[in-house]
C-alpha cells in the first residue's frame, strides 16, 4: 500500500491549495505588519486588508474563489460586534479601515516571502514587504467586551 506523503509540497495539488496554506501560515504574521492586535477586533485588519488587496492585483475570478472565506470570517466579526457589544464597534471600524489603508496602498503583499524579514527591525520590514500606511491599532480594550476573551 502506497503511503502519502504529508510534506507540503507534496500535499498541494494545485496553486490554489499552495496559496490557501500559506495564506494560514502567514496570517499572524500579517497582524503584525498590517497592524492588527492579536485579539478578535484585531481579526478585521488582516481580513480587510486582504479584501482590498487582492482585487488590485488577481483576476477577479480567482478573487472571487478566494474571497468567500475572508468575507465571511470578517463579516461574523462586524456582525457580532454591531449587533452585541456596541461599544466596541467603533474600534471595530477603524479596525476595518486599518485594514483597507493597507491594503488599498501596499503592494502584493499576499505574496510576500515573510521569512526574508524576519531579521528587520518592524518599519523596515513593512518597507521590504511593501506594506504603507500600517497603524499598530490598539483593540484590546474593545475586545474584551466579547466575554470568552476576558
Amino acid at each position: 500500500m502506497a503511503t502519502r506523503s504529508t510534506s507540503c509540497r507534496a500535499s498541494n495539488r494545485n496553486q490554489f491549495e499552495y496559496f490557501s496554506l500559506r495564506s494560514g501560515q502567514t496570517h499572524d504574521l500579517e497582524h503584525i505588519v498590517c497592524g492588527g492586535g492579536f485579539n478578535i477586533i484585531g481579526e478585521l485588519v488582516p481580513y480587510f486588508g486582504r479584501l482590498s488587496n487582492l482585487p488590485r492585483f488577481l483576476d477577479a475570478e480567482l478573487v472571487g474563489l478566494i474571497h468567500p472565506g475572508q468575507l465571511l470570517g470578517a463579516l461574523r466579526l462586524i456582525s457580532r460586534t454591531g449587533l452585541h457589544y456596541p461599544q466596541s464597534f467603533p474600534t471595530a471600524l477603524r479596525a476595518i479601515r486599518c485594514g483597507m489603508d493597507v491594503g488599498e496602498q501596499s503592494g502584493p503583499y499576499f505574496m510576500a516571502k515573510y521569512e526574508d524579514v524576519f531579521h528587520l527591525p518592524l518599519a523596515e520590514a513593512r518597507a521590504a514587504l511593501g506594506i504603507v500606511c500600517a497603524v499598530d491599532l490598539d483593540s484590546e480594550e474593545a475586545s474584551l467586551a466579547w466575554e470568552e476573551y476576558r
